[in-house]
């Protein structure tokens, strides 16, 4: 895909958001302080950045508006988890207009900004954004992501969390047609789709998207993802495993082929979302 340059960042949907910043500082996060969207957007987000340049949000609604009809949807249906996946691009006016040109996004792009507390003062992230047709990535929304204030965004007296936690390493979730969950992402993003054996990997370069197919995701979690195609994992990079579980409830540690990992099972409400932290 043109302009893409990788993982940007993911959204967790919540319907209490501060419930869920609280949950985040119990795991050993410094979420940066609340931001609110603008009038359009309806919406309010704490941030948790990493020192990669990736970042993943817990957002909340704050107001109904037509840009969110679709969280509320999502809320109503299938309660608080993984909703968004932002991936990052250098300019969003191109990408929109590649992504229509390939039948997966209408060619809008739209503008809009973010109150930012910084520790001079209240100043506005802005940025731009896309988005693909729904029926092109399966399981989760997905949208390209412009900053213009980057320093803003990853303010370095959040970079640092006492978990260990470095950066986001992709998502995780289960489809029940994994060709036909392959077919879709590879019109958007074409060679970097593998389809492998059980699963379908899509690689951005920073981080991956992977499929499992449903009976290995309820094998390896012990859960499931509340829609089919649907992503429920949010898998994180940890200087220190040992670190991490001194701040983290491990449902299950691994040390395979594919490098150590613990399974960090969500608690009941709170922002609903499994986190698969491996070192590296």
């Amino acid at each position: 895909m043109h302009h893409v340059t990788g993982l940007d960042h993911m959204i967790v949907l919540v319907d209490r958001l501060e419930a869920a910043r609280a949950h985040l500082e119990s795991l050993g996060f410094v979420p940066a302080p609340r931001g609110a969207h603008s009038p359009h957007m309806g919406t309010a987000n704490y941030t948790v950045m990493f020192p990669d340049r990736t970042y993943f949000e817990v957002l909340g609604i704050t107001a109904a508006t037509d840009r969110n009809a679709a969280m509320r949807r999502r809320l109503a249906v299938a309660g608080n988890g993984p909703f968004g996946l932002a991936l990052r691009t250098d300019d969003a006016r191109a990408a929109a207009r590649a992504l229509a040109d390939a039948g997966v996004g209408d060619g809008d792009a739209v503008d809009f900004a973010r109150a930012v507390d910084m520790p001079d003062g209240r100043r506005e992230a802005r940025f731009t954004t896309a988005y693909l047709a729904p029926d092109a990535t399966p399981g989760v929304k997905s949208f390209v992501c412009q900053h213009y204030t980057p320093e803003l965004v990853w303010r370095e007296d959040c970079l640092e969390h006492p978990n260990g936690i470095v950066g986001v390493a992709g998502l995780v979730g289960a489809a029940s047609d994994l060709d036909a969950a392959a077919a879709a992402y590879a019109r958007a993003f074409g060679e970097r789709v593998v389809r492998d054996g059980d699963s379908v990997r899509i690689e951005l370069g920073n981080a991956s998207v992977e499929l499992l197919d449903r009976a290995r995701f309820l094998h390896r979690y012990g859960a499931m993802p509340a829609s089919d195609p649907g992503i429920a994992v949010l898998r994180l990079r940890s200087r220190s495993l040992g670190l991490t579980r001194r701040f983290m409830p491990v449902h299950h540690a691994a040390d395979g082929g594919s490098g150590a990992t613990l399974r960090i099972q969500p608690p009941s409400g709170g922002w609903a979302t499994i986190l698969d932290v491996v070192e590296g």
